[in-house]
């Protein structure tokens, strides 16, 4: 999310308007059903763990003011053209070959760590909770979100809850 931050435009230019532009191509083909890949970024720091999807969209970033902002798209789209909707709020997503080069690999990154005999940078006062998702039932949950044509939000449930134990200034 530190991208967005950096450069909010070019952010927008790619949630935003690249998803408008998949919208509108998925509609000129004719698709009766969109599958959009939403984060839990859109809740921003949620009141309640774990994040129903009926939440309050409180994003603190524009990685997620953009996730949240085409979700809008979505669900009017789907009162003016009847085509129905799969937005799915994905936490962190984790498994093989995950880039530790990136700011959103954090299991990638905190296992190079470990591997380093580093200790791992936690943000914050160490009391935080961070959802996680193995890759594996992320795909599932596209998949089925696909082929079962689910019309509505839906959160990723989390594979492992983690609380930080260790916390380091940033």
């Amino acid at each position: 999310m530190r991208r967005s931050t950096d450069d909010p435009l070019a952010d927008a230019d790619i949630n935003v308007m690249g998803a408008l532009n998949v919208l509108k191509a998925a509609r000129a083909g004719g698709a009766r059903h969109f599958v959009f890949a939403s984060s839990a970024a859109a809740y921003g720091s949620a009141k309640k763990l774990p994040t129903p999807e009926d939440s309050p969209l409180e994003p603190s970033s524009p990685y997620g003011i953009a996730k949240a902002a085409f979700e809008r798209y979505l669900l009017a789209d789907h009162e003016i053209s009847g085509m129905s909707v799969s937005v799915l709020r994905f936490a962190n997503v984790y498994g093989p070959r995950q880039n530790a080069a990136g700011e959103a690999g954090v299991v990638a990154i905190f296992l190079k760590h470990f591997l380093a005999g580093l200790p791992p940078t936690v943000n914050g006062d160490g009391r935080q909770t961070r959802d996680y998702v193995y890759v594996g039932d992320v795909a599932r949950m596209v998949i089925l979100a696909a082929e079962r044509r689910l019309h509505g939000i839906f959160t990723s449930a989390p594979a492992v809850k983690h609380r930080s134990t260790r916390s380091s200034a940033r």
